[in-house]
Order: C-alpha cells, then structure tokens, then sequence
C-alpha cells in the first residue's frame, strides 16, 4: 500500500497535471500578441493597477475583524493587528501549499500559543471560512435574482440557490441539540474512541456560537462587504484593462471564479480561474485573452501578498506583539 506521504506526492502530481491541461487549453485558444496586448494596456493604466494592490489589504482587515469577533466568543481579547498578521501568513502558505485550505491551517496554529491545543484556533477557522463561503453563495444568489437576465445568460448559475440551502441545511444541523448525543454516540465505538476528547472540544467550541445570533449576523456583514470589496479589485483591474463590465455583473462573475478556484482540483486554483473568467465573462464580452490577463493580474497580487506574510513568518512566532493586559 502507498503510504501517506506517496499519496499526497501523487495528489499534487495530479493537480499540477490538471493546472498544467486547463491552463495549454485556454493559451491555445489566444495568440501571444492577444496576452501580451492585454497587458500592455493594464501596465499604461498602472496606477489602477496599484490601487488595485492596495485594495487586498482592505479585505485581510475585514477578513480580520471578522475573525476577531468570533474569536471573542471563546474568551479570547487579542489586538486586530494579531490576526490581520496571522491573515498575511495564511496568505504565504496559500502561495506555496498546492491546497485550497492550507492558509487556514497555517493562521489557525499562527495565533495558538505554546502549549495551547490548537483545535479552538482551527474549529473558528473552520466556521469563519464557512461563514465566508456563505456570504459568496449568497452575494451571488442576491445578483442572480435582482437581475434574472443573468441567470438567463448563465442559466447554471442556478445551482447556486441549491448550494445556499445545502450549506445552510448542514450549518443547522450541527448547531441543533440532537447533534451533541449523536456525536456522543458516534465516538463511542471503535477507533474513533481515542478522538472523542477532541471531538467534544470542537463541538463545544462551535455550540458556543448557537445563541450568538448577534456575533454571526455582524460575521456575515464583514463577508459581505469582503466580498464586495473583492469585485470591487476585480472591476478596477477590469477597468485597467479597458474592459466595460458593469459591477452588477462582476457582483455575479467574481464569487462564483471564487467559489470554483476552491476546487481542490488544480493548484491554488490556477487553470480554473482563468477558465471561469472566459466561460462567464464570454456572455459580458470579456475575450479569452482578457480572462487570461484579468485571471493571472489576480494571482500576481495574491503572490504579492503572499510574499509580506513571508517575510512576517520569517520574523518568528515568537516575536509577535504580545497581548496587553489590562490594569
């Protein structure tokens, strides 16, 4: 049998391959000279483009906040600064993991002190990245509906209101009070015995989110306004590259590029992206080689970013400011 360490080897394998299809079929549906002219005009609109740079910090600090709050439910008093740098390091370990969901890990154990277990850290994470997900099915089911010209342009966009009540379905039910006993009951029997002090951990630390209705609407709101913020960039570097797309539409386009690039099926989403900007952009008059263009000035800046929280992880964990006590 393959050990763990083959099969991971492989799975990356795998995606890269996938990356590597995705990203020839799409190039070789352009010339050079199409790319290299998309370009062109982004680099003479440069200060959108630099505008464009700047508007990521906009949405780590909302993404931060948002984070911050949930993580006040579990006792936790910590400067936003915190975990907008623990944010930035997610941001690295994004850009050099081939996952999906590396950059979650790699906060949630960045803002876990020493001897601490860093399931709590890890358990919000789960649910803020839940919560973010949410907000990007629902951003885009609120487009699809107050404008049902789309949905007719992209009639499989429909399947978003089906993923909004299937997520929703799967958030009740673990926050229900049957859930507990059935999880009791669960990690009771066989090899799952020896997990069932981390399961309970994790349960109680998302059942203490049921009655703070509060805390989750205001979670939601930050995500909502992370994501437009995020069509917000995508519709500047539009802009510099001389593309007349209505934000509604990219209010539409963007979280669905979004939700797809979370496939774990290619590397950081790399080909998929790209993809869906020229299969949806298509009905907006969007070119191939401008979802090219568009796809890949989206990945520079996330590189970007990647690098600076590179440089905080290098810095050390143990230099980070430690918490302010109170007097």
């Amino acid at each position: 049998m393959l050990s763990e360490r083959a099969r991971r080897f492989r799975w990356t394998l795998l995606r890269i391959a996938v990356s590597v299809i995705l990203l020839t079929l799409l190039l070789q549906r352009i010339t050079l000279a199409e790319l290299s002219e998309a370009f062109a005009r982004g680099l003479a609109n440069w200060p959108l483009l630099l505008l464009a740079f700047a508007l990521p910090l906009v949405g780590l600090t909302l993404a931060a906040g948002r984070w911050q709050k949930l993580m006040v439910v579990q006792g936790d008093d910590i400067p936003l600064r915190r975990y907008l740098t623990a944010m930035l390091v997610g941001a690295f370990y994004n850009q050099t993991l081939p996952s999906t969901v590396g950059g979650d890990l790699a906060r949630g154990v960045w803002m876990t002190e020493r001897g601490e277990s860093p399931l709590v850290n890890l358990a919000v994470v789960t649910l803020d990245r839940a919560i973010g997900v949410f907000s990007l099915v629902l951003l885009a089911l609120f487009c699809a509906l107050a404008s049902p010209a789309v949905g007719q342009i992209v009639p499989a966009l429909w399947v978003v209101p089906a993923s909004l009540a299937a997520l929703a379905l799967v958030l009740g039910l673990l926050a229900s009070r049957h859930a507990r006993a059935l999880g009791d009951r669960l990690f009771s029997r066989g090899l799952l015995q020896q997990y069932r002090d981390k399961a309970v951990l994790v349960f109680d630390t998302l059942r203490a989110y049921r009655d703070q209705k509060a805390v989750l609407f205001l979670a939601v709101l930050l995500s909502v306004a992370l994501q437009l913020a995020i069509v917000f960039q995508v519709l500047v570097l539009a802009t510099a590259l001389d593309l007349q797309v209505p934000m509604w539409e990219l209010a539409l386009i963007v979280p669905v590029v979004t939700l797809v690039s979370m496939l774990p099926v290619t590397v950081n989403g790399l080909g998929l992206r790209e993809g869906t900007f020229a299969v949806l952009g298509a009905s907006f008059g969007i070119s191939t080689a401008d979802a090219v263009a568009l796809g890949w000035l989206t990945v520079a800046i996330a590189v970007g970013y990647g690098i600076w929280g590179g440089i905080l992880h290098l810095r050390g964990r143990d230099r980070r400011e430690p918490v302010e006590e109170s007097s």
